[in-house]
């Protein structure tokens, strides 16, 4: 065989051993560029990411662990959760949070800070004199950076509760993550300061204000004060305008006496809805008292969610292994920010 012939034949041995892989013992090869999920052939799992993940909660054995990665194995025990699984945290949360009920902005970035562009002032046209200079007035613009903050949840469970394959676990960690994670965005998302922490809408919301009735109280004249302190062009974009407050706030303002279609659910189309927009009720937000914040309304597509898609579950079975319990930690990053402060109108009690 000439030189010439000998080093094709070596390169297209390279080529196909590239592709498929080295021979192994018993046959079959490890395949090179396979695809990226696999049949886990062992302690029984199947190439579910799923699955894969719920045994390892339970286990942590990390050959079943090692299936749900998209970006390699985590030296300290982190590790991706897999979309089927933060998408049911997600829903769970969603559940309850305010961002589910009054759509807002929503971003995802792999970066610690996000930034935006907000228009400060408006372009006007003007009347000149026949030959005059033309009107110039251009827009301005000023930056939004957006920080993202890390978020813990850390749990310890018993092993026995772990090896227990009657429980749902799975479904109970789930439910209870979508839970605390819904109140946390609920709290910074509304009065969030800013410092170490997401800004939230109500200390942003400083434009467009309304005193309340009384210290403990409101009337029906305060819901339409609000209702049209809105500028217009705020007010314009209905699916993204609603109201938030406690359902006890929420309650006081459906007992109110005189006009009756304004305030009470019928003929409005439902519970959740108050003068004609959707409510979303949060404890997070102050009960009406002496100088509370207690009623908001506004336009949320004006207030910027920004998170870190990397949801991380780590696992630690050997930190509280005295007392027979393994630790389980949730990490989850975002930040938030209100891109036009005049969107909102804030209702507050008087001091006295």
């Amino acid at each position: 065989m000439s030189d010439q012939a000998q080093a094709i034949k070596e390169a297209v041995k390279a080529a196909i051993e590239e592709m498929a892989g080295e021979p192994v013992r018993g046959g079959g090869v490890v395949a090179g560029n396979a695809p990226a999920t696999k049949k886990l052939t062992t302690m029984g799992n199947s190439n579910d990411q799923m699955q894969a993940l719920k045994h390892w909660m339970r286990t942590g054995d990390e050959v079943a662990a090692k299936a749900v990665l998209v970006e390699g194995t985590n030296a300290n025990g982190g590790f991706l959760v897999p979309e089927t699984y933060a998408q049911q945290i997600i829903d769970k949360r969603d559940e309850t949070w305010i961002g589910a009920k009054l759509p807002m902005q929503r971003y995802t970035t792999q970066s610690d800070i996000f930034n935006i562009a907000a228009q400060n002032e408006k372009s006007d046209f003007a009347f000149v004199a026949e030959s005059g200079s033309f009107n110039q007035d251009e827009p301005t613009f000023s930056g939004v950076a957006i920080t993202l903050y890390t978020a813990s949840l850390g749990m310890l469970i018993s092993n026995q509760l772990l090896r227990d394959q009657a429980m749902d676990l799975d479904g109970f960690v789930a439910r209870e993550v979508g839970r605390a994670y819904a109140r946390h965005l609920n709290n910074f998302m509304l009065v969030g300061t800013g410092s170490s922490q997401p800004y939230g809408i109500i200390p942003r919301a400083t434009v467009n204000t309304e005193t309340l009735a009384s210290t403990t109280g409101v009337d029906a004249a305060d819901i339409i004060n609000m209702v049209h302190k809105l500028p217009a062009w705020y007010a314009d974009d209905s699916a993204s305008v609603g109201w938030v407050m406690r359902n006890t706030t929420l309650g006081a303002i459906r007992a109110l006496t005189g006009n009756f279609f304004s305030f009470q659910a019928t003929p409005q189309g439902g519970i959740d809805n108050l003068y004609g927009k959707p409510v979303a009720v949060s404890d997070k937000i102050a009960a009406m008292a002496a100088s509370a914040k207690s009623i908001l309304f506004g336009n949320f597509n004006y207030y910027a969610y920004v998170e870190n898609l990397n949801l991380e579950i780590s696992r630690n079975p050997y930190l509280y292994q005295a007392n027979y319990q393994t630790a389980i930690f949730c990490t989850a990053r975002w930040g938030g920010d209100v891109t036009q402060a005049d969107a909102f109108v804030l209702g507050s009690n008087p001091a006295s």
